[in-house]
């Protein structure tokens, strides 16, 4: 089952509302043996032998289906995607032996399909909450999703510290598998950021991208390259603009090294403010949307 895009964080008494981890959804299927799936029915079981070793120790032969999120948490607590990623990618035994040790999981559990072979999927959602609290003891490598009453509250907290969003769930829904219904409601937290333009590609004769970047101390940092949120007549003024800033060398001193992108170096003169979803591992922003052009000085463009 999957949540609908919800546009504004809200409250509602018909609704609990969850954090979202930014992690890779997970299925597990425990009876004589464990099974774990990831959205598309692929098989997971191997990339994860830390949670498949605790949940057969808890359910083994009792029949349970759990739906959550492997998670793999940062230093500060914070989800981290791109580790989960190589987790989750990891294709032989022997990476998969190193990374258990280098990156833990923990599967953050929100919902339960089945239990003791009892089809619960009709069951409404404030029901199937209380049979996960009566069935998942604590564990190590295990999280019980918390569940709050005020998704305003929620969603402002989420954003102080950086999170992905938060889920708002109807307490009278069912669970449909496969199915993307409003029901389930999910709000994006989207970070902003001041940065400068270092560079930009072309394509067909048109500016396609910037390649934007924001100062360490008296260093440039590469941070990204933006498409989204740029019209049509902003691709005609930057063609006419940036050219006349072009320079031989990149600014950056961490510049991408895609060969397929052609950049055009410029001097970091314009400054814009771009969103975006969350850092990568990297310090690249992921999903980054063009908000608008400013008149700031480059050097206020500060990580």
């Amino acid at each position: 089952m999957e949540p609908v895009g919800w546009r504004e964080p809200f409250s509602d008494p018909g609704f609990a509302f969850q954090v979202k981890w930014d992690g890779v959804r997970i299925l597990a299927l425990v009876g004589d043996e464990v099974i774990l799936q990831n959205r598309n029915l692929r098989a997971r079981t191997e990339q994860y032998p830390e949670i498949v070793e605790v949940l057969e120790k808890l359910f083994k032969g009792r029949g349970v289906v759990l739906d959550g999120e492997m998670v793999v948490l940062d230093r500060e607590g914070k989800p981290s995607f791109s580790r989960i990623l190589r987790r989750d990618l990891a294709a032989d035994r022997v990476t998969v032996r190193r990374l258990r040790k280098e990156i833990p999981v923990v599967y953050t559990i929100f919902d339960i399909l089945y239990d003791g072979h009892q089809d619960l999927c009709r069951e409404p959602w404030t029901n199937r909450q209380e049979t996960l609290r009566e069935v998942l003891p604590e564990a190590d490598n295990l999280h019980l999703t918390e569940n709050f009453p005020d998704g305003k509250r929620l969603f402002a907290a989420v954003r102080r510290q950086e999170l992905e969003g938060m889920v708002a769930k109807r307490r009278d829904s069912p669970y449909l598998p496969g199915v993307k219904s409003g029901y389930w409601r999910k709000v994006k937290a989207r970070r902003s950021l001041l940065c400068t333009i270092g560079g930009f590609t072309e394509r067909l004769g048109r500016v396609a991208s910037l390649l934007v970047g924001a100062y360490d101390q008296d260093r440039l940092l590469y941070l990204g390259r933006v498409s989204s949120g740029l019209t049509e007549a902003q691709r005609h003024e930057l063609g006419s603009y940036l050219p006349g800033l072009s320079r031989e060398t990149p600014p950056f001193i961490n510049p991408p090294r895609r060969t397929d992108m052609s950049p055009v170096w410029v001097e970091p003169r314009l400054c814009a403010v771009v969103e975006f979803s969350e850092w990568t591992e990297g310090l690249k922003m992921r999903a980054p949307v063009l908000v608008g052009f400013t008149r700031d000085r480059p050097t206020d463009c500060i990580l």
